[in-house]
């Protein structure tokens, strides 16, 4: 198993240009529960979770765009700019503190399941 650790967009996509198959980890919340319970085998793992431009939330004049590897957390620390308070709000209530620090906006949607808090 090969493991790229990006801490850049070309980074993540010149690897996954490289190996195609290779899954993306950010937070791992639904990942590790299919490694774990076997439904899923890992072989090549392109971790993003240290590329700025998803990690965070950026306003741009009257817009506040959401990086998919925002965290809960960080949706919640919304509120503190006075921005999407109703977000912030309900960021708060997902989960566990845990799932909160490391569950993505990205891997919640790209997953779709019906229980998604997002």
């Amino acid at each position: 198993m090969s493991i790229t650790i990006a801490t850049s967009l070309d980074e993540a996509c010149s690897t996954m240009a490289e190996q195609p198959h290779a899954i993306v980890l950010a937070g791992g919340t639904d990942l590790m529960v299919e490694v774990n319970s076997g439904r899923k085998v890992l072989t090549d793992v392109v971790v993003v979770d240290r590329i700025p431009e998803l990690s965070g939330w950026f306003q741009e004049d009257e817009f506040v765009r959401l990086g998919a590897g925002l965290t809960y957390a960080g949706m919640a620390d919304l509120s503190s700019a006075g921005l999407v308070p109703g977000l912030a709000q309900a960021a708060r209530t997902v989960g566990s503190p845990q799932i909160r620090n490391t569950g993505t906006l990205g891997g919640n949607l790209a997953t779709a399941s019906p229980a998604g808090d997002t």
